[in-house]
């Protein structure tokens, strides 16, 4: 650092390390603005009704390795059956990995 003031670079390094902090939390404020996740859920879900009056919830699904998404209607007990199990299968995968010796 010869010929340099070094309070100067020090005070330039700070201004640049404050200016990326700053640019990179209005970025993602900026983002958090324009794509609410509500917005996001209400598009991707529907709520149709059958000839007997039964109600379904409709989502969008995207399929692993598809680009397509398609259209699954079940009954809210069923969603939220199968959520259920995905979190009770996925405590099992867990469980199983953490007791597997190293």
């Amino acid at each position: 650092m010869k010929g340099y003031n070094r309070g100067l670079i020090v005070a330039l390094l700070k201004l640049l390390i404050t200016s990326m902090i700053t640019l990179s939390m209005a970025g993602a404020i900026a983002n958090d603005a324009t794509n609410p996740p509500e917005k996001a859920k209400a598009k991707n879900v529907e709520i149709v009704k059958d000839k007997n009056g039964v109600e379904y919830v409709c989502k969008r699904i995207r399929p692993t390795g598809s680009r397509i998404k398609r259209k699954v209607c079940l009954t809210q007990r069923k969603w939220d059956d199968m959520a259920s199990q995905n979190k009770k299968e996925l405590r099992r995968l867990q469980d199983q990995g953490s007791m597997q010796k190293r």
